[in-house]
């Protein structure tokens, strides 16, 4: 009986470590996927055209949420002192940022 048990909790535990796995390997298709759909725009604003620096402030503003908690995160960032909490409150920045220009409201 011990045996069964101790089986039956090793079952469970790989289902559910499968199941996380399969969800994150299913989020890094979708984030990949979306880099390939905006990979043009991206370029276009990191050559500095006009109207993709627009169009990428316009979706910034529609998701003002998102824009309010990464421009609060670099602002804490410049005036944090202990390096470990300044570098993960930059990674929030570029993380919120990175959601905003790729369409996500949430990740």
């Amino acid at each position: 009986m011990l045996l069964y048990k101790k089986l039956n909790e090793i079952h469970n535990t790989i289902k559910i470590c499968y199941s996380t796995l399969k969800t994150g390997v299913k989020l890094v298709q979708d984030f990949i996927a979306r880099l390939n759909e905006r990979s043009a725009e991206i370029v276009r604003i990191a050559a500095g055209d006009p109207t993709a620096v627009a169009n990428f402030f316009v979706n910034t503003m529609c998701q003002f949420d998102l824009f309010r908690e990464a421009l609060t995160a670099l602002v804490n960032a410049m005036a944090e002192a202990d390096v470990l909490k300044k570098y993960g409150l930059y990674g929030d920045f570029a993380g919120a940022s990175i959601r905003i220009l790729l369409g996500y409201n949430s990740f």
